[in-house]
């Protein structure tokens, strides 16, 4: 099956990119830069939003904030907030310097100015040389031995979900459903559940007929249990959406916006830099890029807000 074929050949991970979000200026000890307006700060205090592996996830970040202390000659913090709603709200508020945001929560920060783009494996060729990609999809499963070959087919039918709250998982996927004829608000019903392995549990046992999740946590699933390849298949996909984002104060000079970029970059470029990134949100690389990049989240929550 080619869709299996592409998974098993590539490598997990969503992408992230570095942009500014307008949220004003900072406490963390910042004095005005010489060289244009804007500060330079004495040290910085970054923070992830929890996941449902906070205690590997933290250890993580301050591998990470202990290697760019060390690029950036500055003391670097850490903090776990537990939701992006709360990151926002220290980011405005002055407590934190850069957060590492999905996509669609980024939007809402008023994104602006470059940054770093994270990268990722490239999922579109059946070729086994790995390209890199900045997007995702989300896909829809359903149950191989299932009699659904369409989106018709979900009419009235049960399909799990995460949060309402989730892009990959939720938002993405419902406004793309939507776009081809299916609202999940009226046509289906919704099974929230607590993670992606319980979502194929269900459909695999037959409490739902369909999941909805994105092809890189389905790929972490089957490497974990390859009898997954003979129990479930892709019904549809939506188009590429852009992955998380890593989003800085945008009172901060260019110049050390700058720093930063090529800091965060090196740091990622490093083995055990790499190794600790990809334990927060199966991160894997970053490049430079811009909140341009953001234009397709801006249509997708539109599309979304219709639903």
């Amino acid at each position: 099956m080619n869709f299996f074929k592409k998974l098993t050949m590539t490598g997990v991970g969503v992408a992230l990119s570095l942009v500014l979000v307008a949220c004003g200026g900072g406490t963390n000890g910042s004095s005005s830069s010489s060289s244009n307006s804007g500060v330079t700060p004495r040290k910085l205090t970054i923070a992830v939003v929890a996941s449902d592996q906070t205690k590997k996830q933290t250890a993580a970040v301050k591998t990470t904030a202990k290697k760019l202390s060390k690029k950036l000659a500055m003391p670097v913090k850490t903090k776990i907030v537990k939701n992006s709603k709360t990151l926002l709200q220290d980011l405005k508020k002055k407590k934190v310097d850069v957060g590492f945001f999905p996509a669609a929560d980024l939007n809402l920060a008023n994104a602006a100015s470059k940054g770093v783009q994270r990268y990722n494996y490239d999922r579109d060729s059946d070729s086994t040389t790995t390209g890199k990609a900045t997007t995702y999809r989300s896909v829809v499963l359903v149950k191989n031995d299932a009699t659904m070959t369409s989106l018709s087919d979900l009419q009235d039918k049960t399909i799990a979900t995460a949060s309402k709250t989730s892009a990959a998982q939720y938002i993405w996927p419902a406004a793309s459903l939507k776009q081809k004829g299916l609202d999940l608000a009226t046509d289906a019903k919704t099974m929230q559940t607590s993670s992606a392995k319980t979502m194929l549990s269900k459909v695999i046992t037959g409490q739902a007929d369909a999941a909805l999740l994105y092809e890189g946590q389905l790929q972490k699933l089957i490497a974990s249990n390859s009898k997954l390849l003979d129990q479930v298949t892709p019904l549809t996909y939506t188009k590429k959406v852009p992955n998380s984002n890593l989003a800085m104060r945008s009172d901060l000079s260019r110049k050390f916006e700058n720093k930063f970029a090529k800091a965060f970059i090196k740091v990622a470029k490093s083995k055990s830099g790499n190794q600790a990134l990809s334990r927060i949100y199966d991160n894997e690389g970053f490049m430079t890029a811009s909140s341009s990049n953001l234009k397709v989240v801006r249509n997708w929550e539109k599309a979304a807000a219709k639903r």
